[in-house]
């Protein structure tokens, strides 16, 4: 670990996120400042600089959240990112890629193809069909990233990134928590609008001055937290500890159910594979360790919502009534709001499944229903139902082709006993009952990481 690569990348972490507030007014600075970024990455190939180019695309993916910062031509920095650094890379590659593996690869895309045919075959809106089909195209990274990952000095700059990352993660939730939680910031102000329309987050007031920030991104911390968790398992690290603490608190402000569910069964998975012998707990089974820091991680979280929650309230309550209705709400959806929601969306999903079962509606699609809290009916693209979206996009056949993919890579998973990633794709598999995140860029870039025995474990080892 270099303590000051580190503390620059999260110092660059802030930077982007400030000049992107103060620039969003400003369309030709935005412009500008996303093709000096396409130039640079482009110059960096044709110097024969591919790993700078490299760095230039991680560093994006981990420090720029949503990805939906800088924009050209209607296209964000990510975007144009993905297709230069791909483009670029399959020229100079090409003669040494597997070509098996890119066969494999290539099924989902050829999946997605045809669900976008569809689509736009429905009447669908092009721009939505083309954002819906964008994050599949990550599953081609596994190619690129294998080279670096062997590499040492870039797995170094990869650690590093990853930590920055966790660590900034769990600053800037404490920071928007803070300036909401004091009023110094109100829902629908100026920072608020920039953060869901360009960070597109949510913060929400659960009462008591408790709000609840969630970020595209933090989707990637649950896996992180697994591998920590994973390390601790077998090793002493202050860095770990510190690791998961902020992994921990960055889950308490965002409060999400699905993630919650999720980590209870990456954790499952952990010990059911874990270690018999841990390196400091040589006589005994490593079960014991296996519950100090799954309980440890649990706890965490529970102690950092309920502290922040008496803070807020001014003493008058541990927040106990915040996690009894998150809790309360798996089983009686219809007691929270946003479970509610999603139970709303159901009968309406179900329907156009029913009307289009085996073609599906394609990629693009929206979905109206009536929402109750707002009293009025919501067209969305959001359908909180991760399986189900898949079936109503995709049609039955296609879905079921795909499904039977992440299926094979669990196989493989368990036939190898890699335990690490198994609890992370059993994270990605449990979260997508409730969220679409099988489809999402950072639940597709894991997925691309998995295929053939992937070396995402060694991120932080």
């Amino acid at each position: 670990m270099q303590k000051k690569t580190i503390s620059i990348l999260i110092l660059t972490l802030f930077l982007i996120k400030l000049t992107a507030y103060f620039v969003a007014p400003f369309s030709f600075l935005f412009s500008l400042i996303t093709f000096t970024a396409i130039i640079t990455m482009a110059v960096f190939f044709l110097l024969k600089k591919d790993n700078l180019a490299w760095r230039l695309f991680i560093g994006e993916l981990l420090l720029c959240g949503s990805g939906a910062y800088f924009e050209l031509f209607g296209l964000s920095m990510r975007t144009w990112f993905l297709f230069i650094f791909l483009g670029f890379w399959f020229i100079f590659e090409y003669r040494n890629i597997n070509k098996k593996q890119l066969i494999f690869a290539t099924i989902p895309l050829l999946l997605v193809f045809t669900a976008s045919l569809i689509g736009l075959v429905k009447g669908n809106e092009f721009k939505a069909v083309f954002q819906d089909a964008l994050p599949f195209l990550y599953i081609l990274i596994y190619f690129p990233t294998i080279k670096y990952f062997q590499d040492k000095k870039e797995l170094n700059y990869l650690k590093n990134l990853v930590i920055s990352f966790i660590i900034g993660s769990a600053t800037y939730s404490l920071f928007i928590f803070v300036m909401f939680s004091s009023r110094l910031m109100e829902i629908h102000g100026i920072y608020y609008n920039w953060f869901r329309d360009f960070g597109l987050g949510k913060i929400t007031d659960l009462g008591n001055n408790f709000y609840r920030v969630v970020l595209p991104e933090h989707l990637l911390i649950t896996p992180l937290l697994l591998i920590i968790i994973y390390y601790l398992i077998k090793q002493k690290s202050r860095l770990l500890w510190l690791l998961l603490f902020c992994g921990a608190f960055v889950l308490s402000l965002n409060f999400s159910r699905g993630y919650f569910l999720g980590l209870i069964a990456g954790l499952a998975i952990l010990r059911w594979t874990c270690p018999a012998q841990s390196r400091f707990n040589r006589d005994g089974d490593g079960f014991k360790q296996w519950l100090f820091v799954s309980t440890m991680s649990i706890a965490m979280i529970i102690i950092t919502i309920m502290g922040l929650s008496f803070i807020t309230s001014h003493g008058q309550t541990f927040g106990l009534d915040l996690i009894g209705i998150r809790a309360g709400s798996v089983v009686r959806p219809n007691s929270e709001e946003s479970s509610g929601t999603r139970m709303m969306l159901l009968p309406n999903i179900l329907a156009q499944i029913k009307t289009n079962p085996i073609t599906g509606v394609g990629l693009g699609s929206t979905i109206t229903y009536h929402n109750a809290f707002l009293a009025r009916d919501i067209t969305t693209r959001q359908y909180d139902w991760g399986y189900l979206e898949i079936w109503a996009e995709f049609g039955l056949p296609l879905a079921l082709i795909l499904l039977t993919i992440y299926l094979i890579l669990m196989t493989k998973l368990i036939k190898q006993k890699n335990t690490v990633i198994l609890a992370v794709f059993v994270f990605l598999l449990i979260s997508n009952i409730t969220a679409p995140i099988l489809t999402h860029i950072f639940g597709i870039i894991i997925i691309s990481l998995t295929i053939d025995r992937c070396l995402f474990s060694d991120i932080l080892g």
